[in-house]
């Protein structure tokens, strides 16, 4: 896995707030995954919109033991289908990830 590491490909990630802080870890965890897949593929590394992903992903009601609790939690795979379903994901210069206060608490 070393030979992998971000510094050998010269991808670099914008930081992000820890999962302690905040249940939507998982569409930080997702974002990160596409946007180092794109950069691979394409040499361009972009942001994608983890807010917009929380806010806008709802559940397929004929799969509720896989769905996403938003703030409180979510399944990757889930997600996957969903940008998958929807063509892409929001770019973070169109939606901003800026998290209220009383969201992270």
């Amino acid at each position: 896995m070393e030979e992998f590491h971000s510094q050998y490909i010269g991808l670099r990630v914008a930081s992000f707030l820890k999962s302690s802080t905040t249940e939507a870890y998982w569409a930080f965890n997702m974002t990160g995954a596409l946007e180092g897949v794109n950069f691979l593929i394409t040499g361009k590394l972009l942001s994608l919109s983890e807010k917009k992903l929380v806010e806008d992903h709802k559940c397929d009601p004929s799969k509720q033991r896989d769905c996403d609790s938003g703030y409180n939690g979510g399944l990757m795979t889930s997600e996957y289908e969903y940008a998958i379903k929807y063509g892409g994901l929001e770019s973070e210069k169109y939606y901003p990830c800026i998290w209220e206060e009383e969201i992270l608490a």
